[in-house]
C-alpha cells in the first residue's frame, strides 16, 4: 500500500473531497493536546475495560475502539427492529465479524489519528439526521464505518492511504469502496467539517458509553 500526502497526485479512483469543502479553521476555542490528554484519562478512569489500564496512547486507543463499538452496537441493534431504505451500504447478510473486532482491524491497519475515529460517529450522525428513512443496522454498520473513517482520515490526517488499501483492510473491492465514498459523501451533503464543540459532545457521548457495562 502507498501513504500519500493531501498534496499528492490522489488516486484516480478517489474522490477528491478537497475541493468541495472548506478546509478545517482552527481557532482558539480548538481542542488541545492537554485536553485530549484529559479525556484519554477519564476514559481509563471509566471504561469497563480494564479501569486505569497502563500502556499509554495504545492502550487509550483500544479503550476507544472498544467505547465506539459499544456505541455502534447499541445503534444496530435500535436499526434492526426499524424499517429502513436499503442502500449500497446495506449487505446481503451481517458480517461474522462482530462490530469490536471490526472496528479494532481498521484502527490498526487505516492508521489514523484517534480523532477520526470520533469523527466517523459524527459524519454517521449526520447522515442519520439528514435522511430519517435511513437506519444504521446489522447489514450496513460495517460499510458505513469503513467509509466515514476513511472520509475523516482524509479530510482530518495530513497523511492517507489510496482508496485500494482501504479496501483491503475493509473487506471490499476498491470500486466499490469508491462508489460507498462517494454515496456516503453524498449523503451527508460534502459538510465534513467538524467544530471543536460539536467534536467535544460526540467525545463525551463515547467517554460515556465506555462506563455503561
Amino acid at each position: 500500500s502507498h501513504l500519500v500526502s493531501v498534496n499528492s497526485q490522489p488516486n484516480t479512483c478517489a474522490v477528491v473531497v478537497e475541493t468541495h469543502m472548506e478546509p478545517m479553521i482552527p481557532s482558539d476555542e480548538d481542542v488541545s493536546l492537554e485536553e485530549e490528554e484529559q479525556a484519554c484519562t477519564i476514559l481509563r478512569e471509566t471504561s469497563a475495560y480494564g479501569g486505569a489500564t497502563s500502556g499509554g496512547a495504545d492502550a487509550d486507543r483500544s479503550l476507544l475502539v472498544a467505547s465506539l463499538a459499544t456505541v455502534f452496537t447499541q445503534l444496530a441493534k435500535l436499526g434492526a427492529c426499524r424499517e429502513g431504505k436499503m442502500t449500497p451500504f446495506h449487505c446481503v447478510r451481517a458480517p461474522a465479524i462482530d462490530i469490536h473486532t471490526y472496528l479494532q482491524r481498521i484502527a490498526k491497519y487505516f492508521q489514523c489519528s484517534a480523532q477520526c475515529l470520533v469523527l466517523g460517529l459524527v459524519y454517521i450522525d449526520r447522515v442519520a439526521k439528514l435522511h430519517p428513512d435511513f437506519k444504521v443496522c446489522e447489514l450496513n454498520v460495517h460499510r458505513l464505518l469503513a467509509t466515514s473513517i476513511m472520509v475523516a482520515a482524509k479530510f482530518w490526517d495530513d497523511m492517507y492511504y489510496y482508496n485500494s488499501h482501504y479496501a483491503k483492510v475493509a473487506g471490499l473491492k476498491t470500486a466499490e469502496m469508491c462508489a460507498l465514498e462517494r454515496r456516503f459523501l453524498q449523503m451527508v451533503h460534502w459538510k465534513l467539517q467538524v467544530i471543536p464543540a460539536e467534536y467535544r459532545l460526540y467525545r463525551s457521548h463515547i467517554l460515556t458509553a465506555s462506563g455503561c457495562h
